[in-house]
């Protein structure tokens, strides 16, 4: 572990300090050993090399005997919850008009929110990442019982408000969710609830878009991560 750092560089006239344990730089002048316009407007002119002038310190923190032996071998111990994001769909769907309807047999897992990415109809696939169309509704429906309905625009974007997903950069509209945990923008580290899909043998997705448009459909579920002895990683979902 690297406590502090100190980079020093010495430049025409200049020392440049870059202190990482501050996030800082700092820039200090001293005289200079050439006159600026025979340094910047003749060509012959070849700098100095700064060979040997540099400077590298750093201090390492050191755990004690005990803590080393403690940290050294967890084989077997190591497991965690993450996210996983699993596409729901077969690549891109293409959506004309009207109710479009995914339905999902046997479900599994525990799924914290449904993200709907949709773009433009015959847009430049290389830029599917930055230019989402979210829909005009989402529905949620298991074996029959409606889950949850956003049925206007308006409950679109509220769901994404109250979910801490702001949009705060116009060029890159966020896509539309259906959210099951408490504040799903921030809940990557912190178990905060989530929807146990494997209750139902069938889930339906009902959406509609303002226009012609291809999507896919992602779920975001909880995965346990483990390491055994063998040092294998397995990972399944909750």
């Amino acid at each position: 572990m690297v406590s502090c750092f100190f980079l020093s560089e010495y430049t025409m006239g200049s020392q440049v300090i870059y202190n990482s344990h501050l996030r800082k730089t700092f820039l200090t002048h001293s005289p200079c050993r050439t006159s600026s316009t025979s340094a910047s407007l003749n060509r012959l002119y070849v700098p100095g090399s700064i060979s040997g002038q540099c400077s590298l310190m750093y201090n390492e923190v050191k755990m004690t005997s005990p803590d080393l032996m403690n940290f050294s071998d967890h084989r077997g111990k190591y497991s965690i919850i993450n996210r996983r994001f699993t596409e729901l769909t077969s690549g891109w769907q293409a959506y004309t008009s009207g109710n479009a309807v995914w339905n999902i047999n046997q479900p599994q897992g525990v799924v914290t929110e449904v993200q709907i990415i949709a773009v433009a109809d015959g847009s430049d696939e290389s830029r599917h990442g930055h230019t989402y169309i979210k829909p005009t509704s989402f529905k949620v429906t298991a074996d029959s019982i409606v889950q949850k309905d956003l049925n206007t625009q308006n409950k679109v974007d509220a769901e994404l408000w109250v979910n801490g997903f702001v949009q705060k950069n116009a060029d890159f509209p966020p896509p539309g969710r259906l959210c099951f945990a408490s504040h799903c923008a921030s809940n990557s580290h912190v178990y905060t609830g989530g929807y146990n899909q494997q209750l139902a043998s069938t889930i339906q997705y009902d959406f509609t878009f303002s226009g012609a448009c291809r999507y896919k459909i992602i779920a975001v579920q909880l995965q346990r991560v483990r390491i055994d002895s063998t040092g294998r990683i397995t990972a399944t979902l909750n």
